[in-house]
């Protein structure tokens, strides 16, 4: 047995360490908005049972037009997908038996699903407080066919803005490389600058969005590509018939027109994560500076994480391990923004951790 390769897998965790698992657990490893799905989600989720009767609309019509009017971009730019997760598999199947680059550290699926169709991967690695060099990126795609970027990045939450990302895309245009930039995390940001714009710039461009993560119904899977047309109708060719449910198309609708939402979870995180990592460091731990809803955390007093990691699995505290993020090894936990009272409980958990270490 292997550790997870994922967050939000805690009874997997406890196997496992063989780790009893207590009654009362908070999972820190998973990255979804503390404040749960909007209200008008609930309100009509009863509304919706009917839905399951019957098959979906294959053109999703409604979804795309509500997404395509919320984004201002025309339809004929954008793919849905059932999760970012699938659009990811799509993307490796589009791929297949090409050179890839992947910015690292960074989400395991982009390499998984490119290993899957015999790509050939290679890295580019970029420390949790460093940023890109533009030279050594231009070097890192030599020869290479497509390069993976998620920003804000996870798991650092570090933001790569618009002038910086318009001039890695004028490189990737030069070498005749994809640059697929992965926006699953976007709306937690209180000040994105639209990089989603640069689309209409070049051909060579993928934007990757999920709708699950600020919406918090990651168990619908929902999420949508923006590319120039061409790359859209070669890719929406490996789609399987339905493959949005029809529940995540109606749920999809009403979440796109929560905007008051959004705006008042980025000032929560913002508030929230300012107020954590300003303790975290009163208590000699070192924090990545986070533009999003988690952060990389470790304690300066130790070079293995694996005591502490385990002492706080013994307390209900679940964080996500670094260790198969290259250019981490291990050496940081990623921790999610939760709600007040579980950030101090786990605050409160590391206080006994320094009293006894």
């Amino acid at each position: 047995m292997s550790l997870p390769s994922h967050g939000s897998n805690p009874n997997y965790l406890y196997d496992y360490y063989q780790i009893k698992k207590p009654k009362q657990l908070i999972d820190f490893s998973v990255n979804i908005n503390p404040l749960g799905m909007p209200d008008k989600v609930k309100e009509l989720w009863p509304s919706f049972i009917n839905q399951v009767a019957d098959y979906p609309d294959p053109q999703n019509k409604k979804l795309m037009k509500t997404l395509s009017d919320t984004l201002s971009i025309d339809q004929a730019h954008l793919l849905l997908g059932n999760g970012a997760a699938e659009l990811i598999s799509l993307l490796g199947l589009h791929l297949r038996n090409k050179s890839i680059l992947i910015i690292q550290p960074t989400f395991s699926e982009y390499e998984r699903v490119c290993r899957a169709h015999n790509c050939q991967i290679n890295y580019y690695t970029i420390q949790p407080n460093q940023t890109i060099c533009l030279n050594e990126f231009e070097q890192a795609i030599q020869e290479k066919e497509a390069v993976f970027l998620c920003n804000p990045n996870n798991p650092t939450g570090k933001y790569i803005k618009k002038p910086l990302l318009k001039k890695m895309a004028n490189i990737c245009f030069k070498h005749n490389c994809l640059f697929v930039i992965d926006e699953a995390f976007y709306d937690f940001l209180i000040d994105y600058d639209q990089s989603i714009e640069l689309y209409k710039e070049y051909s060579n461009l993928i934007f990757l969005r999920s709708l699950t993560k600020i919406y918090s119904i990651a168990g619908l899977r929902l999420g949508y590509l923006v590319a120039h047309p061409s790359i859209i109708k070669r890719i929406q060719a490996y789609l399987p018939h339905w493959h949005i449910n029809a529940i995540a198309g109606e749920v999809g609708q009403l979440c796109l027109n929560e905007s008051e939402f959004v705006k008042e979870t980025q000032v929560y995180i913002t508030e929230e994560r300012q107020r954590m990592m300003k303790s975290l460091t009163n208590l000699s731990f070192e924090v990545v500076e986070s533009e999003v809803n988690y952060y990389l955390v470790r304690d300066q007093t130790r070079t293995d994480l694996q005591a502490l990691f385990i002492y706080l699995l013994e307390q209900g505290i679940v964080l996500r391990h670094t260790v198969n993020f290259p250019g981490l090894a291990g050496k940081w936990l990623r921790v999610a923004v939760k709600t007040k009272q579980e950030n101090s409980l786990f605050l409160e958990a590391l206080k006994r951790w320094r009293e006894i270490n």
